[in-house]
């Protein structure tokens, strides 16, 4: 079995990505947590915490990966819809206006 290779991480200026950027506005970058789904996000996000804390980082990695890839097989419309929506959504401003006074994403 062939093992993938792990992408280089690279550090992450938030001031310079974001021009201009002080204080960012908080949720800016995050539409989606309306109050229809805020439920189900926080859910899924407290169960990839506890499971990091309970099994490590790789094993909470693992597990999303498989949930995408099942959730992608089954419905691969709404996986290029959510592929197209991502193409347009600035993923580095998105983790900027979420760790407001972070520098980059090393420390």
């Amino acid at each position: 079995m062939k093992k993938k290779s792990k992408p280089k991480e690279q550090k992450l200026d938030c001031q310079k990505s974001i021009p201009n950027a002080k204080h960012p506005q908080k949720n800016s970058s995050l539409p989606f947590l309306t109050p229809e789904n805020t439920i189900a996000m926080y859910t899924i996000l407290a169960i990839l915490v506890r499971m990091k804390k309970q099994l490590g980082i790789e094993a909470m990695m693992e597990y999303m990966n498989s949930y995408l890839g099942t959730i992608e097989e089954y419905n691969p419309r709404l996986k290029e819809a959510i592929q197209e929506a991502l193409s347009l959504i600035n993923i580095e401003k998105m983790y900027c206006d979420a760790i407001p006074g972070k520098k980059d994403k090393t420390g």
